[in-house]
């Protein structure tokens, strides 16, 4: 990017890329010495995405009666409650994610399949197999067009009463 002026400090902008950067430095009885280092400036697109989810708005409690159970599925042999989820993703290079780039899956994979949807909102069922109820820590990933990924949580207990 050619010289970068002189003085004891500098602000530069340099372009992307690799760069040698000499220091010069003479003192007062004309001796000099230089000293060299080299840098790397990335590209600073390809940034990761944003995620963040809005249903439910915060982690539930194990005792709110908005997760109770809604029924019991004689099929699973378990409780469930349908629970309503949503979740909003952006990029800088890509904008609004939606579709397939937004994956939620529960941490409960011994009691149900761990992929519970795709997309920005859905309701799912979560199950519970123990009459006290249990936790699950549903995670929503936003990726990106290049692959970046970033994962938020939020931990919902299915309440049930046997």
């Amino acid at each position: 990017d050619g010289g970068l002026g002189t003085g004891a400090s500098r602000t530069v902008t340099l372009s992307t890329g690799t760069h040698v950067i000499t220091l010069h430095g003479t003192d007062d009885l004309g001796l000099t010495h230089d000293t060299t280092i080299t840098l790397v400036v990335q590209s600073c697109l390809d940034l990761p995405p944003t995620v963040s989810n809005t249903t439910p708005s915060a982690d539930t409690s194990s005792s709110d009666v908005a997760f109770a159970y809604d029924g019991y599925d004689a099929g699973m042999g378990m409780f469930y409650k349908d629970v309503a989820l949503a979740g909003v993703a952006s990029d800088a290079e890509d904008g609004t994610l939606s579709g397939a780039s937004l994956q939620w899956r529960t941490d409960r994979d011994d009691i149900q399949p761990a992929a519970l949807m795709t997309g920005a909102s859905g309701t799912v069922r979560l199950y519970s197999n123990v009459c006290e109820g249990v936790w699950h820590e549903i995670t929503l990933t936003a990726i990106d067009s290049t692959g970046n990924a970033v994962t938020r949580l939020r931990r919902i207990f299915i309440w049930t009463l046997c």
